[in-house]
């Protein structure tokens, strides 16, 4: 007798198939809309931990700017590992192979495991010589390195959610994201200012605590994500009992599976190196300035938070693609594509509005401290940050691409759109108008790209490209 999860996912694919163009939009909401509130609430953990910090020392802004490109590398290695985890079940989903998905799960918790080894190792021996190389000076280095390797120990745990959260929306199960990721943030809320500022027998432990609360909340939300996993029956104590049993004839399908998503995650990785090395690019044009420093860190929090919303469409788009590629229907794909880039443009043009009342009185209110840093970070959400949609359809054309395991494509347009046009922007506008060149730089180079994407996807024959591609 089928489970469950068995009949919600075949329920799934039916209603993501249908070839009603109204029921793209629902679909997209439904199951991006509680991804984009996880998304908020899971980067407004990071805010937490600078609005706490700013009471026990402002100073510690500093060295928390300079933490910001190794959190850029570090949430960048998850959306890899989760894209590729929501790609494959999408494809097994499509195919109605529900072992398959199982296998899929278990494979992406080893690789997270793994991953976390090779992060530690790399906040050990790296990055003090890397914020060395970004001007920080040495009492910056210390205080970052207090925060950052606690810090690292809360990939492990934050992975295995949005892991197992991406797979869960890969089954048509958007809330685990939203409830996850209110654990995570009010776990940081609660925990942030006991463990930074102290209380009663509590010492204040500064940045290290700031650290220490963020990975009590990662530990309370891969919690929630395990008993969503097995409340849908990915595991469960019977299954898990089989498998160990049937071990022997298991090992080469799960070797199997762990090599393809490997495979795939590090391919998806290379397209998304932008998302990677932006941070570090933009600290190393602007190196030896602490006010800058700060504009940064706190301008990159804020940003992720903005961006949010269009992640979240951008992974249900992303969940019902690989379904439609596994199925055949290609002509569903171009119109999840439309919706979706019409939905970006939109929400870019409410940041951009919003941004010219707000971003100048946020960024006051945030640095009131470092002047420079508040004049510097207002034209980072006026410019940068309201021009999101443009970098977002960048992200989710990539997506679609990985969707249909064809990561290749992905990897070499983003390879492209970096040593083509994005460094060269960022140089021109570094020499033509200084710091704030670079933020306009950045933010044409993603309108060009978004214009190339509007054309590809609106004006080619698209489901014919997509036909071609499905026999290559």
């Amino acid at each position: 007798m089928p489970t469950y999860s068995e009949n919600r996912a075949k329920k799934l694919v039916t209603i993501n198939l249908a070839d009603d163009d109204c029921a793209i939009a629902p679909t997209l909401f439904r199951l991006g809309l509680p991804a984009a509130l996880g998304a908020v609430l899971l980067v407004l953990a990071y805010l937490e931990d600078a609005f706490f910090l700013y009471f026990w020392d402002a100073q510690s802004h500093v060295p928390l700017g300079y933490v910001t490109p190794f959190l850029a590398l570090l949430t960048t290695i998850m959306i890899a590992i989760a894209t590729s985890l929501n790609a494959l079940v999408g494809q097994a989903l499509g195919k109605g192979n529900l072992s398959e998905v199982r296998t899929s799960f278990l494979s992406a918790f080893v690789l997270i495991g793994c991953v976390e080894v090779f992060l530690l190792v790399i906040a050990w021996v790296g990055f003090g010589p890397l914020m060395e190389a970004f001007g920080a000076s040495d009492s910056s280095v210390a205080s970052a390195m207090d925060y950052l390797f606690p810090f690292t120990l809360t990939f492990f745990p934050l992975g295995l959610s949005g892991v197992g959260c991406a797979g869960l929306r890969a089954m048509g199960f958007a809330k685990p994201t939203m409830v996850v990721g209110l654990g995570i943030t009010l776990t940081n809320l609660i925990a942030d200012p006991f463990l930074i500022l102290g209380f009663g027998p509590i010492p204040s432990l500064g940045m290290q605590g700031a650290a220490l609360a963020t990975l009590l909340g990662a530990l309370v939300g891969a919690f929630l994500t395990f008993v969503y996993l097995y409340q849908h029956g990915v595991f469960s104590l019977i299954g898990l009992r089989k498998r160990f049993c049937e071990i022997g004839d298991l090992i080469p399908e799960f070797c199997r599976e762990l090599q393809k998503i490997l495979n795939l995650s590090v391919w998806v990785l290379g397209s998304l190196l932008i998302d990677a090395l932006l941070p570090s690019l933009m600290f190393l044009f602007i190196k030896n300035n602490n006010a800058m420093a700060v504009a940064l860190g706190l301008g990159f929090r804020l940003h992720w938070v903005i961006r949010a919303p269009l992640l979240g469409i951008g992974t249900g788009a992303t969940s019902i693609i690989s379904q439609c590629w596994g199925s055949g229907n290609y002509l569903r794909i171009q119109r999840v594509l439309k919706q979706s880039l019409g939905l970006f443009l939109a929400w870019s043009g409410f940041c951009f509005v919003a941004s010219l009342f707000l971003a100048m009185p946020i960024s006051i209110s945030l640095t009131p401290d470092f002047p420079h840093a508040a004049e510097y970070l207002g034209f980072f959400l006026l410019v940068f940050t309201s021009c999101v949609g443009f970098e977002t359809s960048r992200s989710l054309f990539t997506n679609a691409f990985q969707a249909i395991l064809k990561v290749k494509f992905a990897a070499v347009f983003s390879l492209l759109f970096l040593v083509c046009i994005l460094l060269p922007a960022i140089a021109l506008g570094k020499f033509l108008a200084g710091n704030e060149g670079i933020l306009v730089a950045i933010s044409l180079a993603n309108l060009l790209a978004f214009l190339g994407i509007v054309y590809v996807v609106f004006k080619t024959d698209l489901v014919e490209r997509l036909q071609k591609l499905s026999l290559s």
